[in-house]
């Protein structure tokens, strides 16, 4: 779903952004693709997760995106507030990644990139 890539974006804007911060990311980046594995759904139904756990898990665009997707494909009935509820997740995880990114990178240009490992 074209929406969802719009979250997926300013998730891959936060990771950017510990990029330019922190030289080694990849054992982080490994460790927080897990996570969304699990709070997504992929490994375990959400619903069989802790209530908290599922409020983080409906709050990714991963999750909105399939979970629409998923009614639409099954012919379910999909409501506007469906639709509004993945923009709007969608939208918050872009402005929260380019904001984040844009600080980073415009910090980064006035004291520089940390260079050592």
């Amino acid at each position: 779903m074209i929406i969802s890539f719009i979250g997926f974006t300013g998730l891959g804007y936060i990771l950017a952004s510990f990029t330019i911060i922190y030289t080694k990311t990849a054992s982080f980046e490994s460790v927080l693709s897990y996570i969304l594995l699990f709070l997504s759904g992929g490994i375990i139904s959400i619903d069989r997760l802790p209530k908290w756990l599922q409020i983080i898990g409906n709050t990714l665009p991963l999750n909105s995106g399939v979970e629409l997707s998923r009614s639409l494909i099954l012919c379910l009935q999909v409501t506007y507030e469906d639709w509004l509820k993945v923009v709007i997740i969608n939208t918050i995880y872009f402005v929260i990644g380019y904001g984040a990114f844009s600080r980073v990178f415009s910090k980064s240009k006035i004291k520089g990139i940390n260079n050592t490992y």
